[in-house]
């Protein structure tokens, strides 16, 4: 998410999201895609040698970008990360490169392994920003999902053109994410009509009527928008609306029969945030009215911008549906557990939160920005946790993992991936210096790994600066 403006969503907590002008709502048609051939980044670090068979981590992207003048060189943040569903050892994943402390990057990179994250070839997204071949000044919030024929597609928020438009954009890959075509945008408008948070997913169930249909929902003038394109994103429907009111930070969900649930926070005057659900049966030409999910009570973590934002996934194989959130409700010590809320029956109904961390209401350690994935009556939930003492919250983060067999129920097995991150060395967020890694990661899951891709900040070998990169931990024998 950007940075220009304020928007309060919970107590304590403020996320900002980018502010742009209004849609046309008509059918958009970009030019003819090709492929287009990006550049690899920095040969990632070797894995270490002492983590358990089961478990390769490793570095596989870092920021070589000589970005604009005001962007913060070194700094790769927010990843996400998808796995080909019929090809599992195919992956994907995407992240900000040259951030602004302001908002936005210089690029959008990606990085793509296709022997189950053993080895990555990295680059940047063609087409998007002056950095690689676009006329925008900044892109922001990528995310990735593959198609039922192995096509990958990435989104993202583009700011700043030429008229000082801003717009939402897709890129496709065909050959499972080491080219990627120019991009579709599927609108340009005019500044400050605040689109935000774009998410992308595919339906891939063979017996949906929708099969292959690609989604998009974002947040626009401050309400949660989706659309969608049947044609492998050359052309896009119009917008359609969501959230019936204000909605942001939307997650977009499919069920096993091409159910589409978008889960967002509903903000209410004088009350803390809610996160509530809509679903459609009909590939987003109608949404079923909204469903509670629960209330969002995060606590900001002082200097890192961490919390607030929710994660959602889907049982492909089950009609079960989970959300994750950080969560300070009935702790002693005041930080955040990770909670997380099911649905068994496509979005009806959720259950009451539950917590997720094995570690006690008083044990001084702060669990943020969880991230989910599902598949075979298996969850998966990967979250940040900092120790704070006294009031004084640690400079290094954790990254931890800990996993459920029956559908998100109970969990255990609690464990930490790869080496800590040191705030100092994190990106900047003005004005108030706050240390960023990205407002979410991300994770996946198939038949024979749990993929996690997160940023991590350490020592430059410069004398100062930040210096943050992409990290991938591969977790064998999951499902």
């Amino acid at each position: 998410m950007t940075r220009r403006r304020l928007v309060r969503l919970i107590p304590s907590v403020a996320v900002a999201f980018l502010i742009l002008g209004p849609s046309s709502g008509t059918r958009l048609r970009s030019p003819v895609a090709h492929p287009r051939p990006s550049p690899p980044s920095a040969a990632p670090a070797a894995a270490p040698s002492n983590e358990p068979d089961s478990l390769r981590v490793r570095e596989i992207a870092r920021d070589t970008l000589v970005g604009p003048v005001g962007s913060e060189p070194d700094t790769a943040v927010e990843p996400y990360v998808a796995i080909d569903p019929i090809r599992p050892r195919v992956v994907v994943a995407v992240f900000q490169v040259g951030r602004f402390p302001d908002g936005g990057a210089a690029a959008i990179g990606f990085a793509a392994s296709h022997d189950g994250g053993r080895t990555w070839a990295s680059g940047i997204l063609p087409g998007l920003t002056r950095a690689f071949g676009g006329v925008f000044l900044r892109a922001s919030d990528p995310s990735v999902a593959f198609g039922p024929d192995g096509s990958a597609y990435a989104s993202s928020v583009v700011i700043r053109g030429p008229g000082r438009e801003e717009g939402i954009a897709v890129n496709r890959s065909d050959d499972g994410g080491r080219t990627w075509n120019s991009p579709v945008f599927l609108e340009q408008v005019p500044a400050r009509s605040g689109d935000d948070f774009p998410r992308i997913v595919v339906d891939t169930a063979s017996s949906s009527s929708h099969a292959g249909r690609v989604y998009v929902t974002y947040v626009q003038r401050n309400r949660v928008v989706v659309r969608w394109s049947d044609d492998r994103a050359t052309s896009w429907s119009a917008i359609g609306f969501v959230s019936p009111g204000r909605g942001f930070v939307p997650n977009v969900i499919l069920g096993a029969d091409g159910a589409l649930t978008v889960v967002y926070i509903s903000p209410r005057p004088r009350q803390r945030q809610r996160l509530v659900s809509r679903t459609s049966h009909d590939g987003a030409t109608s949404f079923d009215a909204p469903v509670d999910i629960g209330v969002m009570r995060s606590r900001v973590s002082r200097g890192f911008r961490a919390t607030g934002v929710h994660e959602a996934a889907a049982d492909p194989a089950t009609r079960t549906m989970v959300v994750v959130w950080d969560d300070a409700t009935g702790r002693e010590d005041g930080l955040n557990d990770v909670v997380l809320v099911r649905s068994l029956d496509g979005g009806a109904t959720w259950t009451r939160p539950a917590k997720v961390n094995p570690d006690s209401s008083g044990s001084g350690v702060d669990h943020m920005q969880p991230a989910v994935a599902s598949l075979h009556d298996r969850a998966d939930v990967v979250y940040f946790t900092r120790a704070v003492s006294e009031g004084r919250p640690s400079q290094l983060v954790e990254l931890r993992a800990i996993s459920s067999t029956d559908g998100g129920r109970t969990f255990e097995g609690e464990r930490t991936i790869g080496p800590p991150a040191d705030l100092r060395f994190a990106a900047v967020v003005r004005p108030d210096r706050t240390r960023f890694l990205g407002d979410y990661f991300g994770v996946a899951l198939s038949t024979e790994a749990l993929v996690v891709v997160w940023c991590r900040s350490s020592r430059p070998a410069r004398a100062r600066g930040s210096h943050v990169t992409v990290w991938t931990a591969t977790i064998a024998g999951t499902a």
